[in-house]
This record gives structure tokens, sequence and C-alpha cells, in this order.
């Protein structure tokens, strides 16, 4: 065990991550759920957050931020790269050049994408910490930034594509805001655009699923921030949770809550905005939704009618 080793040296340090707990950090998908060296590795891990905690409240640099917060933003970003989610979104798109709103676009990566690739882009979300790291990738120059919910954004333009991407969808708790997205989203699409966006599948069981998640990530400027999730609660549709950040000398935490709403639900609300469905996949391999199985609920949507 490494309890000695996380004594601080000076009074005003944190102790680093083991060796050994980093090294399995990076490799633990080699390790099978059920072995033993996975066990022992979150009995360490267990201890090493549990005598952060201990020494950040001792030390007052426990800090909770939300999203509104640069650093945040920042880790966000690290967090969140183009991945497949992201090049299903981008192969919607194709190569013709369309125009296209992204609501709750975070830090920009899909939409500098999407302006590498010709499309005429808007971005929209309602941080402006998010806002800040997207205007400092390439290609953000050629993307339109508004700092606006989804629900409230407003413009002459008309898209070709509207887009929610990153299970943003899921922070819209409301049947209210849903709907008042919905409609927001069939205002500004053009005849014969489409929608795009994306729930987790509410049969499976996301809370045990999550709960004691870790990972560890490496910042720009190279510090090692541990990541850990905490389920807080999890009641009918919703799942509350708590994401704390290990720095090497501040602990940052940020609270969350997302809707696991049906697909039959999303749909009666898309149909209620004048919106249809054409396509559900259960994946972003571009398989048929299955309720027992399948991790995503992709909708493609149109106006209805």
């Amino acid at each position: 065990m490494f309890a000695l080793d996380f004594l601080p040296t000076r009074p005003a340090a944190f102790p680093s991550i083991p060796r050994k707990i980093k090294t399995q950090l990076f490799c633990e998908d080699d390790l099978s759920s059920n072995s033993l060296a996975l066990k022992i590795l979150r009995a360490e891990l267990h201890i090493f957050i549990k005598t952060r905690n201990l020494l950040g409240a001792s030390l007052g640099y426990t800090k909770e931020m939300d999203y509104t917060d640069s650093q945040v933003a920042e880790i966000y970003d690290v967090a969140n790269r183009l991945a497949e989610d992201g090049l299903f979104y981008l192969a919607l798109a194709g190569s013709r050049r369309y125009s296209v709103l992204d609501l709750g676009c975070g830090t920009g990566t899909l939409c500098c994408a999407l302006a590498e690739r010709g499309h005429e882009t808007t971005g929209v979300d309602p941080a402006a910490a998010m806002l800040d790291v997207a205007r400092r990738k390439p290609h953000s120059n050629q993307v339109e930034w508004v700092e606006q919910t989804a629900q409230n954004y407003q413009s002459q333009k008309r898209f070709d594509l509207i887009f929610m991407t990153g299970h943003v969808f899921q922070t819209l708790l409301s049947d209210a805001d849903i709907l008042a997205t919905f409609e927001n989203i069939r205002v500004h699409l053009n005849d014969g655009g489409r929608v795009g966006f994306e729930t987790r599948n509410p049969r499976l069981d996301w809370a045990s699923e999550w709960t004691g998640r870790q990972r560890l990530m490496r910042m720009p400027s190279g510090e090692e921030v541990l990541e850990t999730l905490d389920i807080r609660g999890a009641v009918g549709e919703f799942i509350t949770f708590q994401t704390t950040y290990y720095f090497p000398h501040t602990t940052l935490t940020t609270s969350s809550t997302l809707r696991f709403p049906s697909r039959e639900h999303v749909e009666a609300l898309l149909g209620r905005a004048g919106l249809g469905v054409r396509k559900v996949f259960g994946d972003w391999a571009l398989s048929p939704f299955d309720q027992p199985s399948s991790r995503e609920m992709i909708f493609i949507a149109e106006r209805a009618g």
C-alpha cells in the first residue's frame, strides 16, 4: 500500500499520485474488471483520494466550480477531444458546403472541424469561458460564436444542419426546456434541413456504471489531473453526480444533473414542436437502436410534414 507516499513534503503541498497507480490508470483497459490487480489498484486509489480530500479540507484548497469557470473549461476541452461522436456528425455534414448550427458547442471542437471542412458554422453556448477556449483554436476565426442558451438563441439565419452533441441534450431537465429548444430548432431550420442529437439509453444502469469512475488526464501544460466521479442521486429519469479534479496543488469540483428520457418521450416532444424523426441509431457505427442493449439514442429529425 502507498499510505506513506501520501504525506506532503511541506504543509502547503498535496501528495502526488503514486507512480504505480499513475501507470495502471493509463493502462487500466488491459486489466480484467474482476482481476485482483484492479481491485488492489482501486483500493489504493481510494486511499489516495481520501487523503487528498482530507488535506484539501484542512488547507482550504478544495473549490466548487462550474462550467463558467475558465479552469474547468480548459479541463473540459482536454477531456472532450474529437472522437467517434464528432466523426459521426462530420460525416453527416459531408463534403458539400452547408450552413451548420451547433447548439451547446462547448469549447468548439466540432465547430472548428466543420469550419476547416468549409462549412458555414455557428457555435452557441451559454458559458463564456467555454467560448474563450473555442476562440483560441485553429479555424475559430471562420466560426460565428454566440453566447446564448439553445432555448433563447435568435438569428435571421436559417441552417441546413442543426446539431446538439456531447449529450448536451441531457442537460435540458424539463419538458418545457426541451420543447422550447425543439421549437427554436424548427424556426432556424431550412426547408429540407436535418437535426442531429443524441441522448443515452435510459434502459442501461448508468448510475452503477459510473460509480467509482476515474481517469488520469494531462493538461497542455504537462500537469496531470486525476478525474473522479461520485454519484449523488439517481431518481426516476435523473442522475446527479459530482466530478472532482485533483491537481498537484488544488482540487476542483463540479456538480451536474442529467436527464435520461425514453425514446418515446423524446419523439413525442419532437412531434409537438413540429419535427419528425427520420432515423434513430443505437451507436456511432449506425446500428439500429435496440432498446435493451444500445448505449445511445442518436436522433436524426426534420420538419414534420
